[in-house]
Formats: structure tokens, sequence, C-alpha cells
């Protein structure tokens, strides 16, 4: 967990499970692999799966596990475990396609106060339901995303494989494409929710996918310990997490902290990706200066530091103290734009 278990106590809960793909280049062993979604083909690689809260957008807990693992069988293991340790009140959960299998689905709903909202698969056996869904079932709705967009949705049951009963299904119609692709499903064991609001509420998950993005491109998260020997003569490759879970687990921390940080800014900030963030108030020259009791932090004039300002001053009103350095009180100050253009000055006349 990335969070404390306080936080979420009998509380409800919105989150998504997904996975990342991290490609692995060695030649030297042989591990399992998967079709990498942005290379667009099969490879050696590693999965990561996350967790994420949609209320706040932050990173709840995290699993490596070799190529070959799962979304469905590892979804069911993460949320059983999330909901045995946390406890909250009820919990509200969105998969990807890769989470739908029919006994997954199956056991999903038989656990208690758990609500899933799980995008199906296009297979040939359940493109023929759909396809015998009269056209009187759909009703037109405002694209969420774009209001001068109109979509059509029927609210269906569908038969899956591996489930003794029929799951209700939100059904959206694209009469624009051609075969399987005209359908776009979603399971769901809500019974009482509309439609409209599940798609809705459906299409949150796509702040998960920018998280990934966030983490990628900004702290790096394909950059991670090797999780195999590279002993070439090891009979069989066992998969190591220890040193992928903890790397794995401080960038979460690290994607939590910047969002808190930012959101403790003006509003204007909030939208910013970690990366901005980092660039714009963090990646700052500044001087550190020691007394007896305090180590100041100054940092050099910049365009926004007021920005900044408020913030510091509720660090400085803590009296925050550092126990690794003989628990001196962390106080931050600012260059004045005079001081400023006065140093600047006089370094471009030496």
């Amino acid at each position: 967990m990335t969070r404390p278990l306080s936080d979420f106590f009998g509380k409800k809960l919105k989150v998504s499970i997904d996975e990342h793909v991290v490609a692995r280049w060695t030649r030297k062993v042989k591990i399992h692999g998967t079709k990498h979604p942005t290379r667009g083909k099969a490879m050696k690689a590693d999965k990561l799966f996350y967790i994420f809260e949609l209320t706040k957008k932050r990173l709840l807990s995290f699993k490596p596990q070799p190529g070959n693992a799962t979304l469905a069988n590892n979804a069911l293991k993460m949320i059983k475990e999330l909901i045995s340790e946390v406890k909250p009140g009820s919990v509200r959960m969105i998969l990807d396609a890769g989470g739908c299998k029919g006994s997954v689905i199956a056991r999903l709903s038989k656990i208690k106060n758990l609500t899933f909202l799980v995008r199906g698969k296009r297979q040939r056996n359940l493109v023929k339901q759909w396809e015998k869904v009269p056209k009187s079932e759909y009703r037109v709705y405002t694209d969420p995303g774009d209001p001068k967009k109109k979509i059509l949705i029927a609210d269906v049951r569908t038969k899956i494989r591996g489930c003794k009963w029929l799951v209700r299904t939100i059904l959206l119609l694209n009469e624009k494409e051609k075969g399987k692709d005209r359908f776009y499903p979603i399971y769901t064991n809500d019974k009482v929710t509309s439609a409209y609001d599940l798609l809705v509420e459906y299409r949150s998950r796509q702040n998960h996918e920018l998280c990934y993005r966030v983490m990628k491109h900004d702290l790096s998260l394909d950059a991670l310990p090797k999780s195999y020997p590279l002993n070439p003569k090891v009979e069989k490759v066992q998969f190591r997490d220890k040193h992928v879970m903890l790397v794995g687990w401080i960038k979460a921390l690290a994607f939590n902290t910047l969002g808190e940080f930012k959101e403790s800014l003006d509003k204007k900030y909030h939208k910013m990706t970690a990366g901005t963030i980092v660039r714009k108030f963090l990646d700052r020259p500044a001087t550190i200066k020691t007394t007896a009791d305090e180590i100041v932090v100054k940092f050099d004039y910049f365009r926004e530091c007021n920005a900044l300002k408020e913030y510091c001053d509720k660090i400085n009103q803590s009296n925050l103290e550092i126990s690794w350095f003989k628990d001196k009180v962390l106080r931050f100050e600012f260059e004045s734009e005079g001081e400023f253009k006065k140093r600047k000055s006089f370094l471009s006349a030496g």
C-alpha cells in the first residue's frame, strides 16, 4: 500500500486496476513474454499491476509479475487483498478488456460490497448475441466527452462462457464501423445505476492510463532493476520481484507526493504533469546554510516563486525537524527580485 489504511476504512472506494508492460531486452536467459501494446509485437517483458484510486487520482497498491501474467487473475487477487486489508464500506472497480474472463467475472460477482465494470472482449460468439439486439433497444445520448456527438447505448444481457448467469451489458453501437468493431461492451453487476451514468463512470478509467504515461515519461517507470538472474546456465529462471517491487513502489509514492504537492498550490497548476511541476518548482537552484538550530534553504529568484511561498510558509510554521540532521528545524526563504537583479548585474560587471 502507498496510502495509510485508515484513509479508506468504512468508506466508499472507486478504483481501477490495470497493467503496464515493461520490455526486457536480455538474450542471456529465457523469460516470459507478452505482446507489447505500444511496440506492437511479442517480446520478453515484465508486467506491473497498479491499483489506482479514481476519486483522488492516486496509486494505492502495486504488484510486479512476469510477462505471461493476466490482468483478470491478478485483479481478482489484488481486489480481494485490498478489501481484506482496508475493509472499505463498498468498492467500485473498473477493468479494461484484459480483465474480462467469465470465471473471474463470476467470482467477482460473489464478493460482498463489490461492484465491477469490465470492458468485454468482442469474440465471435458474443458478437452474434449483440447482433440480435433490435435497433429499437438502443437509445440516443449525448457523448459525455463531446457534446456535439451522439452515441447509441443499449442495456442488454449477455451469456458469457464460464459464468452461469446472464451479465448486464452496457452496449455501445458505432454504426460507422464494420463487423465486431461496431460494438463496445461494458459488463457490470450494478443493477441500479443507469446505462449512461455507468458509461461516464467507466471513462474515468482514462486517468489511470494518463498516470502510466506520466510515470513512464516523467518518473522513468520503465527503468527498473532486473527481475531475472544474469547467469545463463540457470535451468529454470524464477521471477525475482524484490527489487522491482521496491523501485516500483517508490515511484508510486513519488507520483502521489507530486500530486498532493501540486494540489496544495493554486488551481491553475492542478492539471500539470509531474515533469512540469518538477521543472517549474522543484528543480530550482538554492543556497543551503546551517546555524546552530536551523537549516535554511534559500531559493534563487524565479518568475513564479510567489506560488510556492504559501506552501513553504506552512512548513516554516510547523517547525519541521530533520531527524537525520541533528534535529535542526527546516526553514525556507526566497531571494527577492531586487537581490536577484543586483546579483546578476554584479556578475555581469565582473
